[in-house]
Order: C-alpha cells, then structure tokens, then sequence
C-alpha cells in the first residue's frame, strides 16, 4: 500500500474496519481506506473466511451507482485486506438531521436517491443490513441539488436468499438497534425488505427530527421494534402531510410481508402517493435557536 497511497489520518472505525484519508500518489486524488481485516484477524480467520471476505470485496467493488460510494480498488498488503474508496465531501445525514427537519425537496431527493442505491444493491444481491443515517452521506452540488450516497457496506453480505442476522464475535446483533427490523432482532432469517425498514426509521426521522424507536435502554427500543410501539409520525411533526406519514409508516411495518417487496415498489408507491396529493407539503419547521 505504502507504494502508492499515503496515509493521514483515521476518519472513523466502521462495522469491519477502520478507515482513512489517503492519498493516491498515482492517479493524484484524494481517496479513503478501509482496513477490512488486520493482520491478527487475519491470522484468527481460515483461509476460507479470507477468502471469502476477499470475494465479496471484490463483488462491492463492480458495484457501481451515483448513489452508492464507489470503490476504486481492493489490494492486500503486510497489514491485511483493504478497499480504497472515494472520498465523500458533505456531513453524514445525522449530522444534518440534528439541525432540524428536511425540508420537502431536500427529503424527497434523500427518498428517491437512496430507494435508487438500494434497488442497484438489491439487484446485485446485495443487503446492506446497517442502513442509519450515519451510514448517508448527503451534501449540496453546485447547481444546488441534494445529493445522497449510501456508505458502509461493511455488514453486507452476498444473496439475497433468507438467512439470519450476522452476529458478531460475542454473539452481539450486529447493526444499530434504533434502525433495526424486527426479524434482525429475532434472529429472523432477513432479505431486502429488512433494509426497506431500516430506511423507513431514517425517512422518520430525517422529517421529523425524532427516532421512531427510542428508549433509555437498548431493550427498551428492541421492545418497541419488536412490539412495534411507535408514534405516528403526522402526530409528533404535523407539518408532515397525511399521506408521507401512511407512506413511512408502511416502510416500517413489522412483518415483511405488509412492507413495500422491493425498493422499486417503496419509489412507485412513493410517486403515485405524490401525484395524488392535493397540495404541496408545506415547509418543514425551522429548528429553534439553542
């Protein structure tokens, strides 16, 4: 690696590995590095495991969508497996959501732009399984358009043939609980309609500045997933019209069966809904000065 990237400084750790701002001295651009595995990892992994990790970082990298961060290159080195990917500009949705609600626009282009990044994946039997809002880039083109890409497809796994929920080493779920579908709490076997739920608790929060499942204590959330006690969404952001709400809440249905089939289905029934509403939504509220 050190041949042709230079290492600065650790952006973050994900769900596999830590990642970094580097610097491609060949092509002369500015990249991240994902550490998928470290060299004592390695060492604990079969060479099957080694393998396969190999393979499916390879299968992400032909991966390509202007809404999913794109991976230029998969290499190995003294240290381990690593990705080079494209270095996003912008803040995580998180970080945009704490400034308050999306306005209307800004939201349906999120919508939109993520259901596309999801159907690309899906259709390359892809899940994501840890979608959150810290897992969306979002940042503004010159033009001023809203622009959203999905990262971290750490806790992806190849097929979308139902199996269960990966854990990690001490038998944790892996994931974010407050984004987390029932079945991946249940040890349910899981498919694309699981990360279906997750994106519907990100578009509930990202209208109304609330978590759809919260608590004081992880159980306490993993109870209202489970026994689906969760506040309307036009009930605690009435700016939300009637019909986003119904929209969102049918994301976040508890049985897959009654969620959209597929991200395809999520975007036509989101644009039909559109088409059908008698007014513009009015604008989201802004968020008071602290």
């Amino acid at each position: 690696m050190a041949d042709r990237y230079k290492i600065y400084e650790q952006l973050g750790v994900g769900g596999v590995g830590s990642v970094y701002r580097a610097y491609d001295t060949q092509l002369k651009r500015w990249v991240a590095i994902k550490r998928l595995l470290s060299r004592k990892e390695a060492s604990q992994e079969s060479e099957e495991s080694r393998d396969a990790l190999r393979q499916e970082a390879d299968s992400l990298a032909s991966l390509r969508h202007p809404n999913i961060v794109t991976i230029f290159d998969v290499g190995s080195d003294d240290e381990g497996l690593f990705m080079v990917m494209e270095l996003l500009d912008g803040d995580d949705l998180a970080d945009v959501v704490k400034r308050g609600p999306l306005p209307y626009e800004d939201f349906r282009e999120l919508a939109c732009q993520t259901l596309e990044g999801l159907l690309a994946a899906h259709q390359h039997h892809f899940l994501h399984r840890d979608i959150k809002p810290e897992n969306i880039k979002v940042d503004r083109l010159p033009g001023g358009r809203f622009q959203a890409k999905i990262i971290d497809f750490g806790l992806a796994r190849m097929g979308l043939k139902a199996r269960k929920q990966t854990e990690d080493v001490s038998g944790s779920v892996m994931g974010s609980v407050h984004y987390m579908a029932p079945e991946q709490l249940t040890r349910e076997p899981v498919d694309e309609r699981t990360d279906l739920y997750s994106l519907g608790c990100v578009f509930y929060e990202a209208v109304s500045g609330k978590k759809a499942f919260d608590g004081s204590t992880m159980t306490e959330v993993v109870d209202k997933h489970v026994k689906h006690q969760v506040v309307p969404v036009n009930l605690i952001a009435p700016h939300v019209p009637a019909w986003l709400g119904q929209w969102i809440d049918q994301m976040m249905a508890p049985r897959p069966s009654d969620r959209p089939a597929s991200a395809q289905q999520a975007m036509e029934n989101f644009r039909a809904l559109e088409r059908a509403a008698p007014t513009p939504p009015p604008p989201a509220p802004a968020k008071a000065e602290e």
